[in-house]
């Protein structure tokens, strides 16, 4: 059984999409993440929220509005969600602001 023409041009574009995130996207997404985590010692620049995917952004919208209503302390909403954001932190070798 063969796969539709709209399957492989899909692929492509998911595939091309998936370069794009980890170069472009994910190092935007751990530096929000990291402010987060410590929002002085990790500044984020809100106006990179228009350089995502509108569903990341979305995501990230969801997080700043528990921030600001305090519903959560966003490093426990996760199992083990501070070691994760300090994972994420070392791996893209972001710098503190502090050190």
């Amino acid at each position: 059984m063969s796969l539709p023409i709209g399957c492989s041009w899909g692929k492509r574009r998911l595939l091309r999409w998936h370069n794009y995130l980890l170069l472009r996207q994910a190092r935007r997404v751990a530096l929000f993440l990291a402010a987060t985590h410590s929002g002085a010692d990790y500044p984020f620049d809100l106006f990179e929220l228009r350089a995502l995917d509108v569903c990341i952004s979305d995501d990230m919208l969801l997080c700043i509005d528990a921030l600001r209503w305090g519903k959560a302390d966003l490093g426990s909403l996760l199992p083990d969600g501070l070691s994760r954001v300090g994972a994420v932190i070392q791996q893209w070798g972001l710098q503190s602001l502090s050190k």
